[in-house]
């Protein structure tokens, strides 16, 4: 896990792991505020991912951002992918 697994899992020592996955990365795509008034934004980036086989590990939204979590191996590609679709 790293240097920086180990201080997280200090920080919460009482906490139990149930699962932990390595060689992680993710991409941040920043979204306009008016994207809640957008159906299928994310569907959009997410789509294009799946139809190139790219697995999401996991994705984690907030008002104006929109962050995909994947697999080292995958991030390059999946980047030209997302990269491609917002031409």
């Amino acid at each position: 896990m790293g240097n920086s697994g180990e201080q997280i899992k200090a920080l919460v020592p009482a906490e139990r792991i149930i699962s932990e996955l390595k060689n992680l990365s993710s991409i941040t795509i920043r979204l306009p505020k008016s994207n809640v008034y957008s159906p299928g934004l994310y569907y959009f980036f997410l789509k294009a991912l799946a139809w190139e086989g790219i697995n999401v590990i996991e994705v984690v939204s907030t008002y104006t951002e929109l962050t995909i979590v994947l697999e080292n191996k995958d991030v390059d590609r999946a980047f030209s992918v997302l990269k491609r679709s917002f031409t």
